[in-house]
């Protein structure tokens, strides 16, 4: 046959779920990328008595995504913090986290904050 010549292909196994975490991951970046500053900010008044320094995030009351649930552990202000977040992510909860989780609850007992 004219103008034919021999072709080779070569076939891959694809890991869908790295994939699909890729693409969640993306999504993310995407729209961290869509912020503004004033999406960050707020402006800064010192006469204004704002005493932030004491104020605590409940770390366990949001929805984190499962990649994040190592920094909420490092967020968390209380031993219940840390206990809310097991609570909340028990289906994606690792013996790894579990590690983690008991040294963080065993520094916030001894007074350790971060």
């Amino acid at each position: 046959m004219p103008g034919w010549s021999a072709s080779w292909c070569r076939l891959l196994w694809v890991d869908l779920e790295t994939g699909w975490s890729a693409v969640q991951v993306a999504g993310d970046v995407r729209a961290l990328r869509r912020l503004k500053l004033g999406d960050l900010t707020e402006p800064f008044d010192p006469d204004a008595g704002d005493d932030f320094v004491d104020e605590e995030i409940d770390i366990a009351s949001l929805d984190l995504p499962s990649r994040h649930i190592e920094a909420a552990i490092g967020l968390a202000v209380t031993p219940d913090s840390v206990r809310a977040i097991w609570q909340i992510h028990q289906a994606d909860w690792t013996d790894d986290l579990t590690t983690i989780a008991a040294a963080r609850v065993a520094a916030l007992e001894k007074g350790i904050s971060r």
